[in-house]
């Protein structure tokens, strides 16, 4: 289990949304035990675990939707390794 923070600088890190312009660019992401924190150079946005709707593993991404067309999209590039993205997904599918 995971006790500290848990931080990713995605350099091109996607949200996209069905009711929106996609949002691209650069954040930063932070997991804790109370959910998600997504940081960009305008704006700050927290979603806590209770509202995730679902997690997806795709090819080359992990998707963690908060509405059934919204996800933060996480590439498997921004990991280490295996080890490092399996520990990830344990941790989210608290």
């Amino acid at each position: 289990i995971y006790a500290a923070l848990i931080y990713f600088a995605l350099t091109s890190a996607q949200r996209i949304s069905k009711k929106e312009n996609a949002e691209l660019g650069k954040r930063q992401m932070e997991f804790t035990e109370e959910g998600i924190t997504c940081v960009t150079q305008d704006k700050s946005t927290t979603s806590k675990w209770s509202t995730i709707k679902k997690i997806e593993q795709g090819f080359s991404a992990l998707y963690i939707y908060v509405d059934p067309g919204l996800a933060y999209i996480i590439p498997k590039r921004s990991f280490t390794g295996r080890k490092e993205q399996d520990d990830f997904m344990s941790f989210v599918n608290i």
